[in-house]
């Protein structure tokens, strides 16, 4: 089976890295070439459905199997889109012990499902139900209902970040600019209901559906970011706790996300932010809120490079970010190393490996680099953390990461979704495969309310710290 597929990658020769693009028509076999396939964040899928980013379906042929002409199913496209999907699993995928016997298995039993679907919603929970087979992050489908998604989000903020701490939803970030300052809304606080919805019932829900079905701590912690999130133009009333037990309720409107705004083949409206300071006389910091935007994120990357080159040290801050664009890693990481040689680690396939190779940079830093990551840290955020941490580079704060660490592509499938799916594993610098594990910081520091509430980031002050020792 052969369909046009969009390609992606980044050319590792470029002085500071250079985005192409190209149009193919290709076989499920992986594109060998001397270029990096893109990588593309696990969330990608829910956030491009959110801000409309689903596409027209590429003209894909039609695949109902040969022993399965006769059927008459009630939702034809929905079973093409199973059958694309399986196949191209089957074709693709790295592992053969993945795509065996009980890959076979799962076809057998799941397409029946399809064709006594009575709605797209029922078809598209069955092509979810496949894919869980696997138990590897990277593989989604947009549109899909299982039963786990809540009635919560959008792409609308209110300029504050949420992060999970004892399954209360904890203002963890506030954005001097954002509707949640000018509200007086402050770091610490819980935030116990959203225009009445009650966290507490979104969780319960949330574990209901889940059942016994595995959950990460990373699908949790989407879901509570998405909880304080909005259309935009819309009124959010939040109900807050403060430090001292005290409820109070405040009315703000969410508003577009600050930053750039990037589109991204099938992906499109993707907010990017990022930001720079200088923490002190000898300290630089610099936040990246998602791996897209490389022109943009690249020229900034440089100036701020040049910027703090004779600062002692430099923070990189990473957490909360999904990952997006593999490629970038490598463009961004150049500008950290002054060795030649050295590599974050290796994309396997089916029938190939590719390094991910640093290419030093003019005016590289030399400094200290210390780098925050967590739990909502990803994909290309993954790689770039633990290839840096093994080449003794930068020093890793925080949490555990998400492990979620594949290469993969998104497509159109023929009922409107799109299908995301990995096509190889990635394995660092020191052979350590990320892809559920995820990466474990060298400095292990929890993010925790009593030092949100004095108005202290414990991540970003043990950084500093180790920065400063010596």
């Amino acid at each position: 089976m052969e369909r046009a597929v969009e390609r992606f990658c980044w050319h590792e020769a470029a002085p500071t890295g250079s985005l192409c693009h190209s149009q193919r028509t290709l076989g499920f076999r992986i594109f060998k070439s001397s270029i990096f396939q893109a990588v593309i964040v696990a969330g990608a899928l829910s956030s491009a459905a959110a801000c409309g980013g689903t596409q027209a379906p590429l003209p894909l042929p039609a695949t109902v199997a040969a022993d399965s002409v006769e059927e008459t199913p009630v939702l034809p496209k929905e079973l093409e889109s199973f059958d694309y999907v399986w196949e191209a699993i089957d074709e693709s995928h790295w592992d053969p012990e993945k795509v065996g016997a009980s890959w076979d298995a799962a076809r057998e039993e799941l397409r029946p499902k399809v064709i006594e679907a009575k709605t797209a919603s029922e078809a598209r929970a069955v092509l979810k139900e496949l894919i869980s087979r696997l138990g590897q992050s990277h593989f989604a489908i947009s549109g899909s209902s299982s039963g786990r998604e809540v009635d919560i989000g959008g792409s609308g903020t209110l300029g504050l970040e949420v992060r999970l701490i004892d399954d209360a939803v904890v203002v963890w970030r506030v954005a001097s600019d954002g509707a949640a300052a000018a509200k007086g809304v402050l770091t610490g606080m819980i935030v116990k209901s959203v225009n009445g919805k009650a966290w507490s019932e979104v969780l319960a829900a949330f574990r209901k559906a889940a059942g016994d079905k595995p959950h990460s701590d990373y699908e949790l912690g989407n879901t509570a970011s998405l909880f304080v999130r909005g259309a935009v133009g819309s009124e959010a009333k939040l109900g807050l706790v403060d430090g001292k037990g005290t409820e109070s309720e405040v009315v703000a409107t969410w508003a577009k996300p600050s930053g750039t705004t990037a589109n991204f083949g099938l992906l499109k409206d993707i907010p990017v932010q990022y930001e720079s300071s200088e923490l002190s006389k000898a300290i630089g910091y610099i936040r990246l809120s998602i791996f897209f935007d490389p022109v943009t994120v690249s020229q900034r990357f440089k100036a701020d490079i040049e910027r703090f080159s004779s600062k002692e040290g430099l923070v990189f801050d990473l957490r909360g970010n999904p990952g997006g664009i593999g490629g970038m890693a490598m463009g961004l990481g150049g500008r950290l190393v002054t060795k030649h040689g050295s590599k974050l680690g290796t994309m396997i396939s089916r029938d190939s490996k590719l390094d991910f190779v640093l290419n030093p940079q003019p005016g590289a830093f030399t400094g200290k680099v210390a780098i925050l990551v967590d739990g909502q840290c990803a994909s290309t955020c993954e790689i770039l953390a633990a290839g840096l941490e093994d080449i003794g580079r930068a020093t890793v704060f925080g949490t555990r990461t998400a492990g979620a660490a594949l290469p993969s592509q998104i497509e159109a499938l023929p009922n409107g979704a799109l299908f995301q799916h990995a096509t190889a594993n990635y394995v660092s610098a020191s052979g350590r495969a990320l892809e559920h594990d995820g990466l474990t910081p060298t400095h292990v520091v929890p993010l925790t309310r009593a030092s949100l509430l004095a108005g202290s980031d414990s991540q970003l002050a043990a950084a500093v710290a180790w920065i400063q020792k010596n």
